[in-house]
């Protein structure tokens, strides 16, 4: 897949058509892949390029800051995504006030068309485009017969009576109802980042935990518990268990995102790790004793291992 990262500044002047879609993309849901793969398709269909355009940061945190979302994807990982998907170009816009000021058309024209050669335009229910989105799928209809564009829309992906759409799942994530995120996303919630050395507190009571340090402070972190999930370490995963919060049996109240890898033995310290959460086990607790500690964690390792790996 191409990467133009500085999008307008950087386009070529390239000699194909493209199918387009647009937006924020986060967590690249079941909904919006569905969207993404129409959008390969009617591009190879064409004989044109399939191309995303997608922005460098959430566009309410441009606009309204104070209420800017924890994301559930970082750029990297949408990118990465999205070429699983097939997507053949992926445009990442630098989103700005300036570019919210503009109008639909004025977007639309200038960007997709006269920049892009867009050919088709494949878009959700409720896309629009523009300032204050000014512009929903029936004014999308009008331009595209004026601007001489195919429009595509898709109707809302469901789960379980649910719309399938970015805020939904990080609602379940702050939730805890990691079930029904992994549902919606279609692969389970996970965290990248580095190992880092903690106070070696699992290793004294003989469950070695891993300190990772989240490497975008921008990601939605689960609420404190306990959960049943997996770490990917060079490609391969294993089951794990997973800790977030405190440890208020050693009077520690800094907290931490540490897991237990089961059938594990290494130094991990400095290598990037990849962490999924499949299940909710229980809160964090205060127990009496560590030997109490130490029984409940075998407990979660034992319900840990209930659960297939993706």
């Amino acid at each position: 897949m191409k990467l133009v990262k500085d999008f307008p500044r950087s386009v070529e002047n390239w000699d194909f058509n493209t199918t387009i879609t647009v937006g924020t993309f986060d967590g690249v849901h079941i909904g919006h892949k569905q969207i993404l793969q129409k959008v390969a398709e009617y591009a190879s269909n064409n004989n044109e390029k399939s191309l995303v355009v997608t922005f460098d940061r959430h566009p309410i945190s441009v606009l309204k800051p104070e209420v800017s979302p924890k994301l559930i994807t970082t750029l990297d990982e949408k990118c990465s995504l999205f070429e699983e998907l097939g997507i053949d170009i992926t445009c990442v816009l630098s989103f700005n006030k300036q570019i919210s000021e503009l109008t639909s058309r004025h977007f639309i024209e200038k960007f997709l068309i006269n920049s892009l050669k867009m050919r088709t335009l494949v878009a959700g229910y409720d896309h629009g485009f523009g300032k204050k989105n000014e512009d929903i799928t029936i004014s999308l209809q009008e331009l595209a017969e004026a601007l001489h564009f195919t429009l595509k829309v898709f109707e809302p992906v469901k789960h379980n009576g649910l719309i399938v759409k970015s805020s939904e799942i990080r609602l379940q994530i702050s939730e805890g109802n990691m079930e029904i995120a992994s549902e919606m996303l279609g692969v389970d919630y996970s965290i990248s980042g580095k190992v880092i050395k903690g106070n070696n507190l699992g290793e004294k009571i003989g469950i070695p935990t891993a300190n990772l340090e989240p490497e975008s402070t921008e990601k939605i972190i689960p609420p404190r518990g306990v959960y049943a999930g997996w770490v990917e370490l060079e490609g391969k995963r294993k089951q794990s268990v997973i800790s977030i919060g405190s440890r208020p049996t050693f009077n520690i109240e800094y907290e931490a995102i540490e897991a237990h890898i089961l059938d594990f033995t290494g130094n991990l310290y400095g290598k990037k790790i990849r962490i999924g959460f499949i299940k909710r086990l229980r809160d964090i607790f205060k127990f009496e004793s560590q030997n109490e500690l130490v029984n409940q964690i075998n407990i979660d390792i034992k319900k840990a291992k209930e659960f297939t790996l993706p």
